[in-house]
């Protein structure tokens, strides 16, 4: 039974590295990796099909098990990426989650909405492998690498689609993000639906100094003073698109239609964002 099996993310953590710390061959991490992630999906929703969880502790146990993922995976890449690339000497990095995997709420086809945040205090600026990278090109190929990681087909699936247009400036920005970069965007150029995005961030894995420095600066951005017009107009003006673009006039499409789940979660977003400030705690 998965509830007796894994009860915290901690528990899937454990399970899926028992597995890879006895592999050595990069590629038959990535199989094991998608094997093991299929066997606990199906376990989840054999569970929820069978009503012995609710669709709530799914939700709960399918956000736990991609985290628990990306905390076993990101260290296999980094290792693998810096046999031919080194390090950049004191640089940190992070993955945030958003969407469904920050906020908690996946589902069994679920994709990653993820970030990517670069921090390298010391102004290095390359690397000092075999083949040196400026810190751009460095964190954005890591990046790459870890996505492909994830998302590559091989004859096992893959473990999950990756979406990373929440990612500052969206598919025109770069793929990696200096933690300046993304306060200072946060701070000056950030859209209304984008702090929307943010109140369901999630700091995943990575550096503990820069995920602590990120927890930090989000609960920061969202506590700050907004506009209450400017803020409501924007997401009436938001849903007036997602009106038009949708078909909201099926009772069943509980997303979209008027009052569904899409306008409770407007309504949350929008009291953190213009109560926040008021209220820190």
């Amino acid at each position: 039974n998965i509830r007796d099996k894994f009860k915290s993310e901690i528990d899937f953590e454990k399970s899926l590295n028992g597995i890879l710390i006895n592999t050595e061959n990069y590629e038959k991490k990535l199989d094991f990796s998608r094997k093991w992630l299929r066997e606990n999906k199906f376990l989840i929703g054999t569970q929820l099909i069978q009503m012995n969880i609710d669709g709530t502790k799914a939700s709960k146990l399918f956000s736990n098990l991609a985290s628990a993922t990306l905390k076993c995976i990101l260290p296999i890449v980094k290792k693998e990426f810096s046999k031919t690339y080194g390090h950049i000497q004191d640089s940190m990095f992070a993955v945030v989650a958003m969407g469904t995997l920050g906020g908690e709420e996946m589902l069994f086809s679920s994709d990653l909405d993820l970030i990517f945040i670069y921090h390298d205090p010391k102004n290095i600026n390359e690397s000092n492998g075999e083949k040196k990278l400026d810190t751009l090109n460095y964190f954005a190929r890591l990046s790459k690498m870890f996505i492909n990681f994830l998302s590559s087909l091989t004859a096992e699936g893959k473990l999950y689609e990756i979406d990373m247009r929440l990612r500052p400036s969206g598919q025109s920005g770069p793929i990696a993000t200096s933690l300046e970069s993304f306060l200072l965007y946060q701070e000056q150029a950030a859209w209304t639906w984008e702090k929307m995005a943010l109140t369901k961030a999630r700091t995943i894995c990575g550096d503990k100094f820069l995920l602590k420095k990120l927890d930090i600066s989000i609960s920061e951005i969202l506590r700050k003073s907004y506009s209450k017009k400017e803020i409501i107009n924007d997401i009436l003006d938001i849903r007036k698109k997602i009106n038009n673009e949708k078909n909201i006039n099926s009772v069943w499409n509980i997303k979209y239609i008027n009052g569904g789940i899409m306008d409770c979660e407007f309504i949350a977003q929008y009291f953190k964002l213009i109560y926040g400030s008021a209220h820190n705690e």
